[in-house]
């Protein structure tokens, strides 16, 4: 036959294209920068050599932690534990796993995004690094049976293809199988005291939310709901998942006030002596209560002391705001335009990010654009010049992209690629745009020139210094900007901006230093006034300065305001705080004495005072880097070896099922500890075939995979195609042509050696070599409140060419296309989800290579999805596997908004659900029809509940029904059940 694609090609070799891909393609593949390692007493830390000049810092800042968290929880790690040092984002954060391995993995930016206290952090490294520290110390505790289960089976991580992998694993690490709110609240809470009060028990932002919640009568709710199963759930909060660590560290921070601090210790403590795995008996060995009674009085004190606080600020006036707009969320700074029009960014449940202008005197807004990927908080950087509005994109993960937008919405343009830059202002009079850009170990302050595509460096600043909220006097000749350091107070400073340019000369003056003050801003109408908020009070009020060096407050606010503006001599633009974000509001300048105002605004109590008060040794667990004098800091670097490194992860007996006859075996599982290279081993026996699958895995790059009649857990009851392979020798790389979320186009090579077997597996069919690749492009986008995608596309297009290895000029083609669009309709997570899809099988029928359809409910147990007519191959009540040489189909479907939904049944959680209404049209050619014969018209409904599986494992259970479309009658449809226990 001829080549489908190359038509004056007859026959090929196939290997010729196996070696022509390797010899290409593995150099790319395979490349890796060459990570480096140091090792301390406790620790090997990991890291690339751009990095080295961090290593002291982080091993000395370990070394401490872990010495005052072990003597704490009576805790020492079995073996030296990684940490691996990255910068692939312009934010700090960090990340603990104890499974399969402890390791911690630190980005070294600086948290630069500290807004409202929302992070109450006063040296990045330290938070971070003694944060995650407390994480492996309670999660890879173990009791005396729970050492010997990971003697016999090791740390085991939970996979998917083999979900009994669950089960040791839950039981050998019943630790890790604990509420988020309870990992999260005992870190925040460690935290705090291991920096001296440095952390979010003292956090202003921690107390404005459980007020506000109070204020608005929401902790009265969840007092009569006494959900401490939901205290991780956030659906369409704006919190999303900082609500664990908000609901933990509080009930933390209860127990320890009413139960003291040694009983907590002792609750966080896994005894040597114990053997309880359940986390609810565990809470009431400890406390002599049931975890929800005890939840119930939590909420029950928040209440009240959040009502006293409230009644304390009451005392004094409350000022008066007049909203601007429904809008709530997370927004940026803003910025106020020539036509006064207010432009900002939003980030709101159920919504896109946005560029919004806002016309405060009409009470009206308009759309400037979209922001493809925000972040929490700041949302995006912004800034204004003239007609121009400036903002970032990347501001979630990764590093921000520099782009600018004409303020009517026009001619949107990226103006520079991973620029790092975040604080924008913009210098009106020179027409230069400033900012602040992550250079090594520093930060420095750098402008831009029109036309913005090359940046001046102005000024580095010393170590553990940042500036941040950048705002330009009118006449340019002073800079404002929030000063944040460990070694200093946070202040509000007055730069002078000629001393910066030309002498190079640091030289500013403290607005205020009080109350952590931050977002500063010159007024528009007295260009020599300063408006800033503060939380001197406890309370973020704002608070302003003039030309007489005089600071003043001008509010007096129930929950929070910030970001003032100055709109005209009259009134003030801020954001108020409330249960859903932060929202748009006017308030009056302050006419009267404002010095007697000052002294007449109360302060709010911390919860965490009294704490202090009653347990003083608290203090005392001030990290001291002393403690890690002993360290030796000149111990070699060497290099990283990951293949060399690898050891055994787990070690668990798995049962399977092949051709509906159960396969009894072992699942093995080896990696490194960065898990850069995996091997997985799966062998099994059953009464007449020996099975394997084994599969090596290098950076999600590179997959190596050999199958011999591979057994599953999943195929229990329904034959697939897998099913007739004798064996199976597969290579896959794959390459990210763009990586530029939400846009991302990837291509994975592939070739494999197949071996079909007859039905009665008495011997070898067909064999076949396979070489081909498939191409992705998607860019997907959803909003907060929703767990799955909501808007966009994704295109998948694979092509293969097939060769009967014993006739090379037996050679056969396929290739398939299917497209997937989504988008919102008529209300907020309501999502139009349209699929359609077409594949093609051309020349001598090869086994391996064609099409196979099956409507795949037949099983209870799902390993792919939780949508199973969604899947391309899908082929409503058709239970045997259908080959098919040509097809086409078209899936629409709507989601309906998901809604809550609160129950526990053992170890499952139940929080959402959500109802699907779908209708497809499935065309095939079988080898036996000459065109499109067989049709496959049907509609279908299907209600899908999401649950955790032992308080972290996100599961759903599917359950629907689906009739042919020209159905009278209920009997001709079909009832179906299926449990996804790996949603993700």
């Amino acid at each position: 036959m001829r080549h489908l694609f190359f038509p004056n090609v007859k026959r090929s070799n196939p290997f010729l294209y196996f070696i022509f891909l390797v010899y290409i393609y593995s150099p790319n593949a395979f490349a890796n920068d060459e990570w480096l390692k140091k090792e301390s007493e406790n620790f090997i830390v990991v890291f690339k050599s751009q990095h080295s000049n961090y290593l002291n810092d982080v091993i000395k800042i370990a070394e401490s932690s872990l010495t005052r968290i072990g003597t704490l929880l009576d805790y020492k790690p079995p073996k030296k534990l990684y940490i691996k040092l990255v910068d692939h984002r312009d934010e700090g954060s960090g990340r603990a796993t104890s499974l399969p391995v402890n390791r911690i993995t630190i980005n070294l930016s600086s948290y630069t995004v500290t807004d409202y206290e929302y992070k109450l952090v006063s040296n990045t490294l330290t938070w971070l690094v003694s944060h995650e520290l407390v994480h492996i110390a309670v999660s890879d505790q173990a009791t005396p049976l729970q050492e010997l289960m990971r003697k016999l089976f090791g740390k085991v991580m939970p996979r998917r293809s083999s979900p009994l992998s669950l089960i040791y694993s839950s039981l050998a690490n019943s630790e890790v199988y604990s509420p988020a709110w309870y990992h999260e609240g005992i870190a925040v809470f460690f935290e705090t005291w291991l920096n001296t009060g440095k952390g979010r028990l003292f956090s202003a932002f921690d107390e404005m939310y459980f007020r506000t919640l109070e204020k608005e009568g929401l902790l009265t709710v969840a007092r009569s709901e006494n959900q401490w199963h939901q205290a991780n759930i956030a659906h369409d909060q704006f919190i999303v998942g900082a609500k664990a660590y908000l609901f933990g560290s509080r009930f933390i921070l209860h127990l320890s006030k009413k139960y003291g601090v040694e009983q907590l210790l002792a609750w966080i403590k896994v005894s040597k002596k114990s053997n309880t795995f359940s986390f609810e008996k565990k809470f009431k060995e400890a406390f002599n209560v049931t975890i929800e009674a005890e939840w119930s009085c939590f909420i029950e004190e928040e209440s009240d002391f959040q009502r006293k606080n409230l009644s304390r600020l009451a005392l004094s006036p409350v000022t008066l705001t007049k909203p601007l707009s429904l809008r709530n969320g997370w927004v940026s700074r803003p910025a106020i335009s020539r036509n006064k029009e207010i432009i900002y960014a939003s980030f709101e449940p159920g919504e896109l990010a946005k560029l919004i202008a806002l016309n405060v005197e009409k009470g009206t807004e308009r759309i400037i654009a979209d922001i493809p990927t925000p972040g929490l908080v700041r949302v995006s950087e912004l800034s204004l010049l003239k007609e121009t509005v400036f903002f970032t994109t990347h501001n979630n993960s990764g590093y921000r992209d520099l782009w600018s937008i004409n303020i009517d919405g026009k001619n949107k343009k990226r103006i520079w690629k991973d620029a790092r830059l975040s604080h924008l202002a913009v210098n009106n009079t020179s027409g230069e745009l400033w900012g602040i850009k992550k250079t090594g170990m520093n930060f420095a302050l750098i402008k831009l020139e029109a036309p913005f595509t090359k940046y001046q460096h102005v000024y580095t600043l010393p170590k553990n210094i940042v500036l941040t909220d950048l705002a330009f006097k009118k006449d340019g000749t002073r800079l404002l900007a929030t000063l944040k350091s460990d070694k200093i107070e946070q202040s509000i400073v007055s730069i002078d901006v000629e001393a910066l340019e030309l002498q190079s000369r640091f030289l500013y003056k403290v607005i205020s230093n009080s109350g952590n003050p931050e977002h500063p801003s010159w007024g528009t109408y007295n260009q020599d006034k300063i408006y800033w908020h503060a939380t001197v009070n406890g309370v973020s009020n704002i608070y302003s300065h003039g030309i007489n060096d005089d600071t003043n407050i001008q509010t007096n606010t129930l929950t929070g305001l910030y970001s003032p503006l100055e709109f005209d001599e009259k009134k003030v633009f801020a954001f108020e705080f409330n249960s859903q974000g932060f929202s748009p509001v006017t308030f009056d300048l302050n006419k009267a004495d404002e010095k007697q105002i000052d002294k007449q605004v109360n302060a709010i109590n911390f919860k965490a005072q009294q704490l202090v008060l009653d347990h003083p040794p608290l203090l005392q667990w001030n990290i001291n880097n002393s403690d890690a004098t002993s360290t030796n800091f000149d111990e070699p670097v060497s290099v990283y070896s990951g293949l060399f490194s690898m050891e055994r992860i787990s070690s668990i007996p798995v049962f399977g099922y092949f051709d509906n006859k159960a396969v009894f075996g072992g699942y093995f599982e080896f990696a490194d500890p960065l898990e850069t290279h995996s091997f997985r081993l799966g062998i099994g026996k059953s009464k007449n075939n020996f099975h394997i699958d084994a599969n090596y895995l290098f950076e999600h790059k590179v997959l190596v995979n050999y199958q011999q009649k591979p057994m599953s857990f999943y195929n229990y009851s329904k034959e697939s195609a897998n099913e007739k392979l004798s064996s199976s020798l597969g290579l896959e790389l794959k390459h990210y042509w763009r990586y530029d979320r939400p846009s991302e186009v990837s291509q994975i090579f592939y070739s494999r050696l197949n071996q079909q077997r007859t039905q009665d597996n008495s011997a070898v069919k067909q064999s076949s070599f396979h070489i081909g690749t498939k191409l992705q492009f998607k860019s997907l986008r959803k909003t907060i409140g929703y767990s799955g995608y909501e808007h966009g596309y994704k295109v998948e297009i694979d092509y293969q060419h097939i060769f009967n290895t014993n006739a090379l000029i037996e050679f056969s083609e396929r290739w398939s296309a299917n497209l997937n669009y989504m988008h919102p309709i008529f209300l907020q997570h309501n999502i139009l989800n349209c699929q359609i899809s077409y594949g093609q099988y051309t020349g001598k029928k090869l086994d391996a290579g064609i099409f196979y359809f099956s409507d795949s409910d037949s099983g209870f147990f799902e390993e792919g999805t939780s949508r199973r007519y969604q899947l391309e191959h899908y082929l409503a009540n058709t239970k045997l596997a259908v080959g098919a040489k040509k097809y086409k189909k078209l899936l629409i479907e709507n989601r309906f908004p998901p809604f809550s939904i609160s129950a526990k049944i053992g170890p499952l959680t139940f929080n959402r659900a959500d109802l699907s209404v779908y209708a497809m049209y499935t065309d095939i050619v079988t080898f036996d029809s000459p065109s499109y014969l067989d049709s496959n018209k049907y509609w279908g409904i299907q209600m899908t509940s999401y649950f955790d599986t032992v308080y972290s494992l996100n599961s759903s259970l599917s359950i629907g029904y689906v009739s042919p479309l020209d159905s009278n009658s209920f009997k001709d449809g079909k009832l179906y059940l299926y449990a996804k226990f790996f949603q993700f």
